[in-house]
């Protein structure tokens, strides 16, 4: 690798590694507090959920996977169930990966402040109908216990309920509100710590080099040949139809599959 390279390397390695002491320093919050929620944007692809939460597993705390990329009715679901089954004593740390359809409009947005703000409670208000005969046995006791008489739907307490948000989309700040939804978005942002990995586009690529270089993401090929799908990347930044770690490891897997020709597929599949 040139000097540059090394560089930007260097660069995205410090970045990542800024984002594992930030899931190290969630997995060891004993204190929920007003706002405790994290949200964590950067660019897509770049493996950042499994970065929070291998710091959370390393940290040997218990916390949940949950996707918000589900129905408001499904994502309560979740958190109906880990309300019963978990600890009531104890913090409950919740990764959501995938939050678009959580913050997808205003409607989702409130039922979001209420979950995240003040209140600090999940209320599904739809009547539900034959949705709860479609539930298993579990999923129906956790809703049983949600429910209150005489108010419709169910409602989550979310009191000792920290969540971490790993998102694609930056919330917008005071300066750049242009839009009805980003007014909703910025009372998020204003409900959560935020960390914008906001990074030049080739120190983007020295994230994806230290992941691809330092961890067992693509072990199964040398060192040499992870460079060299590296190189192509970085000497192909702008013509890349992907850039992401899975791009790498698929390029990495591409040697394996055709060892004498890989650079000419690589060409015709990944180049614009």
């Amino acid at each position: 690798m040139t000097n540059e390279m090394m560089t930007y390397l260097e660069k995205g390695a410090k970045e990542r590694t800024k984002l594992s002491y930030i899931g190290q320093q969630i997995a060891h919050t004993n204190f929920v507090g007003k706002y405790p929620h994290h949200y964590i944007y950067s660019s897509p692809g770049l493996g950042k959920t499994h970065t929070v939460n291998n710091a959370m597993l390393q940290s040997g705390v218990k916390f949940y996977m949950v996707t918000g990329n589900v129905s408001m009715f499904a994502f309560g679901l979740q958190l109906a169930v880990i309300h019963m089954l978990g600890d009531k004593d104890q913090v409950s740390i919740i990764s959501v990966d995938d939050c678009n359809e959580l913050f997808r409009d205003a409607k989702n947005i409130n039922i979001m402040k209420n979950v995240l703000g003040e209140n600090r409670v999940f209320h599904y208000q739809k009547n539900l109908g034959g949705l709860f005969n479609q539930l298993d046995e579990v999923q129906q006791n956790a809703i049983k216990a949600c429910v209150e008489e005489g108010v419709s739907g169910f409602k989550v307490p979310t009191d000792k309920m920290i969540f971490v948000f790993t998102a694609n989309e930056k919330l917008p700040t005071d300066s750049c509100v242009s839009t009805q939804r980003d007014r909703h978005l910025l009372a998020i942002r204003d409900r959560s710590t935020c960390h914008d990995f906001d990074m030049e586009p080739m120190v983007q690529w020295g994230w994806i080099a230290d992941c691809i270089l330092n961890t067992d993401a693509c072990s199964f090929v040398l060192p040499k040949v992870r460079e060299e799908a590296l190189t192509f990347m970085y000497d192909n930044w702008k013509r890349m139809s992907t850039r992401s770690i899975r791009t790498i490891i698929k390029m990495c897997e591409d040697t394996k599959k055709f060892p004498n020709n890989y650079v000419k597929f690589w060409e015709a599949q990944y180049i614009k």
